[in-house]
């Protein structure tokens, strides 16, 4: 039971992580909870296709969306882990992202609320996110916020 214990700390470790960090700006933080590479499907947000792209990829990609925005707000919580006995580690985590910019006040706030499905792998003594699926639930306002001018 503690190695199980251990597996969703660190799970939730990383997926507290990932969101103080996105919400900071803070690029580093956002890479070092990302793996080398990284599976991202948001299409049940944006269509198109899942994406295969570097940790420094995407943690610059998100930066840059989310860089004309005065603030965002993003909470990951209700972690349910599966580690299997072959090492695999997978989560399921309820997550609301609320998103602001006051040059915008048409679109702004979008809030979106749904859950992530994740994939980790082992980095020394932390778990790394290696695929994201973001499954939208409802949203508030638009998401056209992050491409208006």
């Amino acid at each position: 039971m503690t190695q199980v214990n251990d597996i969703r700390a660190r799970v939730q470790a990383t997926f507290d992580q990932l969101g103080w960090a996105i919400d900071r700006r803070d690029g580093a933080v956002v890479t070092a909870a990302l793996s080398a590479t990284v599976t991202l499907d948001y299409t049940g947000l944006f269509g198109g296709e899942a994406s295969t792209l570097s940790g420094q990829e995407l943690s610059d990609q998100w930066r840059a969306t989310l860089s004309a925005l005065d603030g965002t707000q993003h909470v990951i919580t209700g972690v349910r882990v599966t580690a299997s006995p072959g090492g695999t580690v997978t989560a399921t985590a309820n997550v609301a992202g609320a998103h602001v910019r006051s040059a915008n006040p048409e679109h702004s706030p979008w809030i979106i609320g749904g859950w992530y499905a994740a994939a980790f792998e082992s980095a020394g003594d932390r778990l790394t996110i290696s695929a994201l699926t973001l499954h939208p639930v409802w949203q508030a306002g638009s998401k056209e916020i992050l491409s208006a001018q």
